[in-house]
Parts: C-alpha cells; structure tokens; sequence
C-alpha cells in the first residue's frame, strides 16, 4: 500500500472520529455511536489515535466552548478503549508551563512509536503580545501515561 493511499485511510479514520456521527443523514444511515465523548464543555479535535497490547489510546487537544471552562488555554487529554466504541478519560496528557514554549497552549498531537518507547510531536504556542508564536515540541513515554517533555523544547 502507497503513502498516498494510506494518508487517506487514516484521514477517513479521524474524521469518522470526529464527526462521531453527529450529521442528522449520518446518523439515520449508522448506529452505535463511536465518538469519543467531549468533556464538559469542550470540544475535541486534532485526534492521534494508536493500538498498544490490545487497548487503543487517543490523543486529543480540547478547546472550551461555554462556561464554565475557567482556562483560558488547550490541554491536549488521554483516552483509551479496548473495542473503539466505549472510551474512558484517562485525563490530561500535557497541560501548558508557565515560563516555557508552551506556555500558552499545546496543540495537535502526533504519537508514534511502539510498545515500550513512544513519542508525542505536539505544537507548543507561546503569546508574546499579539503574536503566537508556534514550535513542534517533543515527549516521550514508556508507557502511554505519563510524557517527559524534551529540555531542549
């Protein structure tokens, strides 16, 4: 199978994820729901979605759409599932630091890897003013739970 024809399967994945079904003609067509359920008050997005052992983990970044969500930043958060169609939160994977590049907001998680050594590429976003400044940023873990962020991020 090419590169091509693989980005596009995953591309299907994620926004099947995404969507969760919630299209009114979608919905009629298909049921059970599959969505993984957003937090109160949030929505998620930007998912990467990987099979450890038997349990699959999503990664997703969540924004706050209504009150009362009293952070003013994203998180990026941590769920898993043994059959993709019951998720749990496992809660915050990575949160913004104050004084470091992502002191402003974490974005759109990649994890890639395998069974003891994983890595999560996220955008970390600093504001300085006006400006959001936005860099790739670098964790690791070994196992899926907690992530060591890179000192030279």
């Amino acid at each position: 199978m090419n590169r091509r024809v693989l980005a596009y399967i995953v591309f299907g994945i994620c926004s099947f994820l995404w969507l969760g079904f919630r299209h009114p003609t979608l919905a009629q067509a298909a049921a059970p729901t599959y969505a993984i359920p957003n937090p109160p008050n949030e929505r998620l997005k930007d998912f990467s979605i990987i099979e450890d052992q038997g349990t699959w983990h999503a990664f997703a970044m969540s924004v706050c759409v209504s009150a009362p969500c009293n952070r003013p930043y994203s998180i990026i958060w941590h769920y898993v599932s043994r059959d993709l169609h019951t998720w749990t939160n496992l809660g915050i994977a990575l949160a913004p630091r104050p004084g470091t590049i992502d002191a402003g907001d974490v974005w759109a998680p990649t994890v890639v890897g395998n069974s003891g050594q994983w890595t999560m590429f996220y955008t970390a976003v600093q504001y300085q003013g006006n400006a959001a400044i936005q860099r790739i940023a670098v964790a690791t873990s070994t196992d899926l739970l907690s992530w060591d962020r890179q000192t030279n991020n």
